[in-house]
């Protein structure tokens, strides 16, 4: 059985949707991320529910559902599934895309929001998008930005590689798709990341084989002076992505492509 029909091709902790689910909550990397997301829907609407592939616990799919949006969670991890459905997703699929064998031309739009990163094969789930979606149906994606950020964070993630907006671009076009949007966020991340992450990363690869990296979940809630700021780039940022501004650089891509 392959990865695109099965989980155990993808690479993902074992541990990562217990440990997402710890951070979500109080996160601005996720919170932020819901309102970019939920701002290209306002701006690039989905034509029907909108279905959510790999969508881990469901933390995204229940900010689509509050904003009065149709969603079903595709989730082949039992861990997600339950958080989601706890969290009160109301339509959860414990699968995989490739699994359900959907009719060609049967859904309206998917979303694959942090995924296809952890694909050793992303064009084949990209291709079962494309099968299945509607003429004029919308694929949203992101994925982390910039190969030469790559850190043990990526390590620790299972990533497969990090995308330039020209690499994503090719993978999208590759399977029939036009491209409506693609843009950077995050931008303010970069240097830190680079900083505190990827020069230490390349510098001390005696790291890379000990088995001893986690999730930082003290990262994703900063107070005080660094909340402001933090808060206020983030405003400016959403404001620009409201404004269909595709911003040139960032940790973080997003695009939003239509089969034509």
């Amino acid at each position: 059985m392959s990865a695109f029909d099965s989980p155990h091709g993808v690479e993902y902790p074992e541990d990562g949707a217990e440990l997402t689910a710890q951070v979500e909550e109080i996160s601005f990397w996720f919170r932020h991320r819901n309102a970019v997301l939920c701002a290209l829907l306002d701006r690039y609407s989905p034509n029907g529910a909108l279905w959510d592939v790999g969508g881990g616990n469901g933390f995204q799919a229940l900010c689509f559902q509050r904003e009065g949006r149709p969603v079903v969670l595709v989730e082949p991890g039992a861990a997600g599934c339950r958080t989601a459905r706890a969290r009160g997703v109301r339509r959860v699929v414990q699968a995989t895309l490739g699994s359900l064998r959907l009719p060609p031309s049967s859904v309206a739009a998917f979303s694959l929001l942090d995924v296809i990163e952890h694909l050793v094969e992303p064009g084949r789930l990209l291709a079962e998008c494309a099968r299945v979606l509607r003429p004029g149906g919308r694929l949203y994606v992101t994925v982390p930005a910039y190969p030469w950020l790559w850190s043990d964070e990526d390590v620790y993630a299972r990533h497969q590689r990090r995308y330039t907006r020209a690499s994503l671009e090719r993978e999208l076009r590759a399977q029939g798709f036009a491209l409506e949007y693609v843009g950077y966020y995050f931008q303010f991340l970069v240097a830190p990341i680079l900083l505190v992450r990827s020069l230490p990363y390349r510098l001390t690869a005696w790291r890379r084989s000990r088995g001893e990296l986690k999730m930082d979940q003290s990262e994703h809630a900063p107070g005080g002076t660094l909340r402001r700021i933090l808060d206020a780039r983030l405003s400016n940022e959403l404001d620009a992505i409201k404004r269909g501004r595709q911003l040139k650089f960032g940790s973080s891509l997003l695009a939003v492509a239509v089969k034509a």
